[in-house]
């Protein structure tokens, strides 16, 4: 169980390089923000202590969307983090990751993608655009939609 983050800024979504170590899942490519839990964390602290861990920043606008499972991952609680300018300013890359950068969709579908990431992204394509325009209410009614289905 954990916790990712969809965090835009300027119609741009933020993601990670996971580092190039080939003792963890999925090394060398692009995730949401997040990770596990660690003790009898919830949801929300975790996903605030990953990103603090990998960005630096501890987020304060924090919207749940759903919980999902992919075919290929454990399950997972979704999260838009919404930065405000300040925020913004101050991400560094933390002690987790190789580098961080935020993309456009199209950008994005281009990228050695994370499978859980490629899963909802290949599956949620119309929402992930609703997303980029901060059409959120749309994301969470057809998410809901989808992972019920998975």
């Amino acid at each position: 169980m954990g916790a990712k983050a969809l965090t835009f800024y300027n119609n741009k979504i933020l993601l990670v390089l996971r580092d190039n170590f080939a003792y963890i899942d999925e090394p060398n490519k692009w995730s949401l923000p997040g990770g596990g839990m660690e003790n009898s964390e919830t949801f929300e602290e975790t996903l605030k202590r990953e990103f603090y861990e990998e960005l630096s920043v501890m987020p304060k606008h924090l919207l749940f969307l759903t919980e999902y499972n992919s075919p290929h991952t454990e399950p997972m609680a979704l999260f838009i983090v919404t930065l405000n300018k300040n925020e913004f300013e101050h991400l560094k890359l933390g002690k987790e990751g190789q580098k961080f950068k935020f993309f456009s969709l199209e950008e994005v579908e281009k990228l050695d993608l994370v499978i859980g990431l490629k899963d909802l992204l290949s599956h949620q394509k119309y929402a992930f655009k609703k997303l980029f325009k901060k059409d959120y209410k749309y994301f969470v009614n057809t998410a809901n939609l989808y992972l019920d289905k998975l």
